[in-house]
C-alpha cells in the first residue's frame, strides 16, 4: 500500500490509523460487490429488463477521510435502461 510517506505495510492493525472499521480491499468489496449486485439483479427483474444496461456510468472514491485508509468508502452506479435509470 502506498500512503503519502511511502510505502507501508497493510495490517489489521490499521484500525488505530483508519477512521473507518473497514479492512482492506483484499477482505471484500463493500457494498456493491457483497450486496448490491444482488439488489440491482432485482431492481432489474422490477423494471423487466433481461439484458445487460446499454450505458453504465460509476463513479466513487474514499471522501471525508484524511487518514492511511485506501479502501473506498463512497460509489453511485448509474445503469441507462431506456424504461426507467437504475441507480445504486
Amino acid at each position: 500500500m502506498i500512503s503519502g510517506a511511502g510505502q507501508r505495510q497493510w495490517s489489521r492493525s490499521c484500525a488505530n490509523v483508519c477512521t473507518t472499521t473497514g479492512l482492506g480491499l483484499a477482505d471484500g468489496q463493500r457494498d456493491l460487490g457483497n450486496q448490491g449486485i444482488h439488489q440491482m439483479d432485482i431492481a432489474r427483474w422490477f423494471l423487466g429488463e433481461n439484458e445487460l444496461s446499454p450505458r453504465v456510468f460509476a463513479v466513487g472514491g474514499r471522501l471525508g477521510y484524511i487518514d492511511d485508509g485506501t479502501t473506498p468508502n463512497t460509489q453511485i452506479v448509474y445503469h441507462d435502461y431506456p424504461k426507467a435509470p437504475l441507480i445504486f
